[in-house]
């Protein structure tokens, strides 16, 4: 664009440009609000649409800030990463340039990631690198709002922004910060003070809080896959009504966070539920979940290794036709509620051998 065809863009009326700019793409927007001035105030509503910041006592901070702000009127969906991006365990600081965000949407939902288990540390590692990466979260973490009366303040900030409807809870791990962390989540397990504990105990008590005439929607927990030895999760303490309008929920995670959260929550208006499972899905969880939203549910999304029924696992890389109780339980699933929408895929496996499964769900008749 030269001088020119700058000078007339500009010159065109405000309700105009910002109709152009609700069809630029998020790339294109970042590079229009590097013009000038007049076309970062265009750009800027768009940019920060989907913003994200720390779970953090500077990202509260931010958070109040950007509540008395105009973006307030305009942000869609928040997430919140529980892991400071400070440092991680290989020494290596990361270049931070503020504490929000703007994302292109709440986070990209991403196909299986598998990390192979190793229980030593990597070359120039140590447990001590490890500790300190994990004090740098405990730190951050005993900022956050406690009490009633910090979690109206967090609950009053969020009621601010009128237009949010998504919140996401981003917990996940980089692949190499997760070695060694045995040592350390042990003694977390002792002062139960998990991340993902305190994360979740806030944002339920805050979303609960929210009014009920601006009510958040959507839900997307994330976590990272984590070695059995320290696969742990505390009880969550989850007000009844915490979330009650939920009407999509995305996550990924192990099937014990899943149905520490899933069976917990109270999500009678739950029309879409889309599972990552790192391990096994216990059918079990699932059928309870699905009666009680059998009236509203019509998208399931299934994503796992094994599935777990009546104590028994059932690996999907093996024959499908095999498994003939997970096939009785997915058709009696299927008939009992109307599903208009339903993936089911193991890692590897061919999307065919999954389309048995998927048309049990749909209730369909199978020769």
């Amino acid at each position: 664009m030269n001088l020119n065809q700058r000078s007339q863009f500009e010159q065109l009326p405000a309700e105009l440009l910002y109709e152009i700019a609700s069809y630029l793409d998020f790339k294109d927007l970042k590079n229009l609000s590097g013009v000038n001035k007049t076309l970062r105030d265009v750009a800027f509503p768009r940019i920060f649409r989907h913003i994200s910041l720390p779970f953090s006592g500077p990202g509260v901070d931010a958070l109040n800030e950007m509540a008395g702000s105009r973006f307030a009127k305009v942000t869609k969906s928040l997430r919140f990463r529980v892991i400071p991006s400070v440092i991680n365990v290989s020494g290596k600081r990361e270049l931070r340039t503020g504490v929000v965000h703007p994302i292109e949407k709440i986070y990209p939902r991403k196909e299986y990631t598998y990390h192979c288990e190793r229980r030593y540390l990597p070359p120039n590692i140590t447990y001590e690198k490890v500790a300190e990466y994990m004090s740098i979260i405990s730190e951050e973490q005993s900022k956050l709002p406690r009490g009633n009366r910090a979690l109206l303040s967090l609950a009053t900030t969020l009621q601010q922004f009128s237009a949010l409807e998504e919140v996401g809870v981003d917990w996940r791990l980089k692949h190499a910060d997760t070695y060694g962390l045995n040592v350390v989540i042990s003694r977390c397990r002792k002062r139960k003070d998990l991340c993902n504990k305190h994360l979740l105990d806030t944002i339920g008590k805050a979303i609960n809080l929210r009014a009920k005439d601006n009510p958040i929607t959507s839900l997307q927990l994330v976590s990272e896959r984590v070695w059995q030895s320290i696969h742990w999760y505390p009880e969550l303490d989850l007000p009844d009504e915490a979330f009650i309008a939920i009407r999509s929920l995305d996550i990924q995670s192990h099937g014990s966070a899943i149905g520490m959260l899933v069976l917990r929550a109270n999500m009678p208006e739950l029309r879409s539920l889309k599972m990552i499972v790192y391990d096994e899905l216990d059918l079990d969880d699932l059928d309870g979940l699905c009666r009680k939203t059998r009236k509203t549910l019509n998208v399931l999304h299934i994503e796992t290794e094994v599935f777990l029924y009546h104590g028994h696992m059932y690996v999907l890389l093996c024959n499908v036709q095999a498994c003939q109780e997970i096939m009785t339980f997915l058709d009696k699933l299927g008939k009992d509620m109307s599903l208009e929408e339903v993936k089911v895929r193991a890692l590897d496996r061919p999307e065919k051998d999954m389309g048995l499964l998927e048309s049990l769900l749909r209730g369909e008749s199978i020769p």
